[in-house]
């Protein structure tokens, strides 16, 4: 047993995701005990309940004799082991814990989108691509227009009603390998994967189209790489110039 959670510790210490270490664990349990099949049960404050089988495998509620939608926490497994669990248990709880903070420190809290940390980073890694092999994308920045309108006069509580509901649109709006960031107050940033200046301008309208539909509007403004630059600064820059232009343009509507 000693031995078993020994080589669970380091196993957590080198692991890079939280899940990641359930299923590695799970597999070394079984091999150590010679089992046919194990399954985890958690229940956590901030992952809620959770269920993790041998292998990723489908879970069947009914593989045990008890019922593991409704069991307490803990392992089980075929052939039953008599273990103390509390250990083991306590290596789960912590790498799942871990989890969760480790996307609290990449997401924004309020509508769970990329926060500006994150999507330097991707920025980073993609302008230095786009530099080397000449991958392209577009970057767009994008305003909710007159938010602060909104804050003034409804309050925060429907200003960041708005703002979760905008973060929902874009992320339904946007191609695989796109990423969507809230990067300010109501400011957010989208690289949008293999875009051309055509395609950039469809997606953007596709997004300015479908926040109509919940009475928000937006300025945007959009850059290619590598096309017209592949320094971040140089296209942020591009892009924030046009977001302002494309404002003015509103404005004077």
């Amino acid at each position: 047993m000693y031995s078993l959670v020994k080589n669970l510790v380091d196993m957590l210490t080198k692991s890079a995701s939280g899940v990641g270490f359930v299923y590695d664990a799970l597999d070394a349990i079984a091999d150590d005990f010679k089992l046919i099949d194990i399954v985890l049960v958690v229940d956590n404050d901030y992952f809620g309940r959770q269920m993790f089988r041998l292998g990723k495998k489908q879970l069947d509620p009914d593989m045990f004799e008890v019922s593991l939608l409704e069991t307490a926490p803990g392992l089980y497994s075929q052939p039953e082991i008599d273990i103390d669990q509390g250990p083991i248990m306590n290596l789960f709880e912590l790498a799942l814990n871990s989890e969760h903070f480790r996307h609290d420190a990449r997401h924004d809290g309020l509508t769970n989108l990329l926060n500006r940390r994150s999507f330097d980073e991707i920025l980073s890694n993609l302008s230095f691509q786009s530099g080397r092999y000449g991958w392209q994308f577009a970057l767009v920045l994008m305003d909710l227009n007159d938010f602060k309108q909104v804050n003034d006069t409804k309050g925060h509580l429907e200003g960041d009603r708005i703002l979760k509901e905008a973060a929902r649109v874009l992320s339904n709006c946007l191609r695989s390998g796109d990423r969507v960031a809230r990067v300010g107050g109501d400011e957010f940033a989208l690289v949008l994967a293999n875009a051309n200046d055509e395609g950039a301008s469809q997606v953007v309208d596709r997004i300015k189209t479908s926040l109509k539909e919940i009475d928000v509007t937006i300025s945007a403004g959009v850059a290619i790489a590598p096309t017209e630059a592949t320094e971040i600064l140089i296209l942020w820059n591009l892009a924030d110039k046009r977001l302002y232009d494309d404002k003015q343009v509103r404005e004077h509507l």
